[in-house]
Order: structure tokens, then sequence, then C-alpha cells
């Protein structure tokens, strides 16, 4: 009987030759990177140098995982500080716009009083036309740029 040909023990019911043993083999399932010691054990039947092809293997594909693990961490780590440091802008640009509208706020009333003033000069130098277009335009000013502001706001959102 030739080599090829000689009964192999894969288990204890099932002696077959090395061709069958090579399939019978091929057929068998395991998870994880390395098989268990008897299929490897089978692996050295077939080829001396295929139980240490497989660990190398094994080593190689865990450092590539290792790598690719650290390499998603540390862009999730980037996208985390663009995140912070995009918040940090949206919350400087809020409290401006906050600070800006506050401004304008104060801008207008100085604006009310100093028309209401010149209203009430006018008035009581017996000037009924220019405190009425003072009174009138001053306030009109105001309403329109009041009415500007929330149209431009609500054009951003």
């Amino acid at each position: 009987m030739n080599e090829q040909n000689q009964p192999v023990k894969i288990s204890e019911t099932h002696p077959v030759t090395r061709n069958e043993a090579s399939i019978a083999f091929a057929v068998q399932h395991y998870t994880g990177p390395i098989p268990s010691a008897e299929q490897m054990e089978l692996y050295a039947r077939i080829d001396v140098t295929l139980p240490q092809q497989i660990f190398d293997l094994a080593k190689m594909e865990q450092t590539r995982r290792w790598e690719e693990v650290a390499r998603e961490s540390e862009l999730r780590n980037r996208d985390f500080d663009l995140l912070e440091t995009q918040e940090k802008h949206a919350y400087q640009t809020l409290t401006t716009n906050a600070q800006n509208i506050a401004r304008g706020q104060w801008f207008a009333f100085i604006v009310c009083l100093v028309c209401l003033f010149a209203v009430v000069v006018c008035v009581v130098l017996n000037q009924p036309w220019p405190a009425g277009i003072i009174g009138t335009t001053g306030i009109a000013a105001i309403v329109v740029a009041f009415i500007r502001s929330s149209i431009i706001v609500n054009q951003r959102k």
C-alpha cells in the first residue's frame, strides 16, 4: 500500500485514507483564529508547516485588528474633538448674537428717547410739523429695523 492510501484515523469510528482525511478535514469547522489541537494535528499530517503558517496568519490578523481598532479609536477621538470645537463655536455665535440683539434693543430705546425729547422740544417751541415728522419718522425707522431683523432671523432658520 502506498503512503496516500494508508488508513488515517480522524475519529474512533472512521478510519479513512489520507486523501479522504484531507477532504473530511476541509469540511470540519471551528470558531476563533486557531483550530483545535486535533485539527492542527490533521493539518500537520497534510503538511508539516501548516500549523506554523496558521499561527503566523493568526498573529498577523490579530495585529491588523488591533491596529484597526487603534485607528478607529483615533478617528473617533478626532470626531469628538471636532464636535467639541463646533459646539464651542456655536455657543460663541449664539452668545455674540444675543449680545448684538441686546445692544440693538438698547440703541432703539435710546433713539426713541431722543426722538421723544426732540418732539417735546418742537412742541414747546410751537413747531407741530417738525414734531410730527420727527416723531413719525423715528418710530417708523425703529419698527422697520425690528421687522427687518426678525425677517433675517427667520431666514437663517
